[in-house]
């Protein structure tokens, strides 16, 4: 089973933490996640700011506002 980052290669960055940990930013969004993945299983969470909204990094953003 492909993971999300392997199915679109070019929509993820992957930053290494350390370790199993990752930080995944999506590049149309700028959304940065949360993942850890081992052989057995993984899991990828959103990031929060302090108001509980999804941490954006505008750098890695492609997709513009409407």
């Amino acid at each position: 089973m492909k993971t999300i980052v392997e199915k679109d290669k070019e929509r993820f960055i992957q930053k290494l933490i350390g370790g199993d940990l990752q930080i995944l930013i999506d590049t149309k969004t700028g959304v940065q996640y949360l993942s850890c993945m081992t052989i057995y299983k993984g899991w990828a969470t959103a990031l929060l700011d302090v108001d509980g909204k999804p941490l954006i990094d505008n750098s890695y953003k492609t997709e513009e506002k409407e």
